[in-house]
């Protein structure tokens, strides 16, 4: 009986690390510009960046929260939020579609030659999303996932 579980990755976190400050950062300088009473073009544009940082700290979190840890055994695989767990039998899985991400810069030049992840398709129409910019052993974790469903 073979137990993975997911190794979050360093870049990952430093990732997570870098947008926050930035955020953090960006809504601070924002928040000094309105102080200025007479310019009120420079006021509303301060605080629409500080609505418009404040809701992609709001979806960060969300991304954050969405996936922590992964443990897949000989039964099922094991997602664990920050407030939940949900797990998935093998045999609610309809397929796995290996997807590629390519990120291009302007007309469509490509910057870089993208990576392969993994979107697991449920039997009721959910997927679920493993990646490798998140996970260090992500290829592990497929690995053991298509051997079971394999059988």
């Amino acid at each position: 009986m073979e137990i993975v579980e997911s190794k979050i990755s360093r870049l990952y976190i430093g990732l997570v690390i870098f947008l926050h400050t930035m955020i953090l950062g960006a809504i601070l300088i924002c928040s000094t510009f309105l102080r200025d009473i007479f310019y009120t073009e420079k006021r509303l544009i301060a605080g629409s960046i500080i609505i418009l940082m404040i809701i992609s700290l709001i979806a960060l979190w969300n991304e954050i929260l969405s996936g922590k840890k992964v443990v897949v055994d000989s039964k099922s695989i094991k997602i664990y939020n920050a407030n939940s767990i949900r797990e998935i039998a093998f045999s609610e899985i309809n397929e796995i579609q290996k997807e590629k991400t390519k990120l291009m810069l302007i007309k469509g030049v490509p910057y870089s030659d993208g990576y392969t992840y993994s979107e697991i398709i449920l039997k009721e129409g959910k997927s679920v999303i493993i990646s490798p910019d998140k996970y260090d052993n992500y290829r592990e974790i497929m690995e053991v996932i298509n051997n079971q469903i394999g059988k």
